[in-house]
């Protein structure tokens, strides 16, 4: 079966901005089964990719006992990191995976910035952007990326569109 038309988008996008002499970094937000990042890994060389997903359920409390239909998400979710893991244990040195909520996992950046980050859905739009370095991409692959917006991001290019992806550069 052939890869979706974004993926190699993504990775066109990637060679792209690649600086010659520089490491080429990635952020995928929401890696999901690891099948974005395995094709990733595989057709851009030298890259490092951080892998960020929560694989774990989200429930507001704590309760001990979980309902069927709560365990079989647990069990999807886990299912999900094993899987993502294991598409992408061909190359561990150059992957990083952050088992964690997606917008802590901003804060553990810190001053940290990358080529490109690619977010599997339009959260946390605002929260990444500064992550983003100069003449870096942000992308995704939501339709709802001008509502996650709001307002305009502060140094990008217009938003543009190919292959099933959105896409900004970050100009300063």
């Amino acid at each position: 079966m052939p890869a979706p038309a974004y993926y190699e988008t993504l990775r066109s996008l990637l060679l792209q901005i690649h600086r010659p002499g520089k490491p080429l970094v990635a952020v995928e937000v929401g890696a999901g089964n690891g099948e974005l990042s395995k094709y990733l890994l595989t057709k851009v060389p030298g890259l490092f990719l951080h892998m960020i997903d929560h694989w774990r359920p989200i429930y507001r409390d704590a309760q001990v006992e979980r309902t069927e239909e709560q365990q079989k998400e647990i069990d999807r979710q886990s299912d999900l990191f094993k899987a993502a893991c294991k598409a992408t244990d061909f190359t561990t040195e150059r992957r990083k995976i952050w088992r964690m909520d997606p917008l802590l996992a901003v804060r553990e950046f810190g001053n940290f910035e990358t080529d490109l980050i690619y977010l599997a859905s339009a959260d946390g739009v605002s929260a990444w952007w500064p992550k983003v370095r100069a003449r870096g991409i942000l992308c995704g692959q939501s339709q709802d990326v001008k509502v996650a917006l709001g307002t305009t991001l502060r140094n990008a290019k217009p938003i543009q569109r190919k292959g099933g992806l959105w896409f900004t550069y970050r100009i300063e």
